[in-house]
């Protein structure tokens, strides 16, 4: 779930995502810093498939009908929203589930 929320996250603070992807050790040399935010998200991916941690919602039995409400679930964790660098309304939510399913 990391990447997919970091993706939806990056453009409330490209500046601070760019900067991830270099302690990630990504190559930023000549990107712009949407790119460079980018590559922190792939940075993270790769980590994540090295470690191999699964990479679907799916390896944990979530079915696309389960979505609605793990949505509704992660809108009532009040403490993280209030911190997330862009506003996340439900339908984002139910998004960023569906592109880990």
């Amino acid at each position: 779930m990391l990447a997919a929320v970091m993706e939806f996250n990056m453009l409330g603070n490209l500046s601070k995502f760019a900067h991830m992807a270099d302690l990630f050790g990504e190559n930023t040399r000549g990107l712009s810093e949407r790119q460079s935010a980018q590559a922190a998200v792939q940075g993270l991916r790769t980590l994540a498939g090295d470690l191999k941690i699964p990479g679907s919602l799916t390896e944990f039995g979530v079915k696309d009908e389960h979505i609605p409400a793990l949505a509704q679930g992660v809108m009532k964790v009040t403490r993280l929203l209030a911190n997330n660098p862009r506003e996340l309304t439900l339908e984002d939510a139910e998004e960023i589930y569906r592109r880990v399913l």
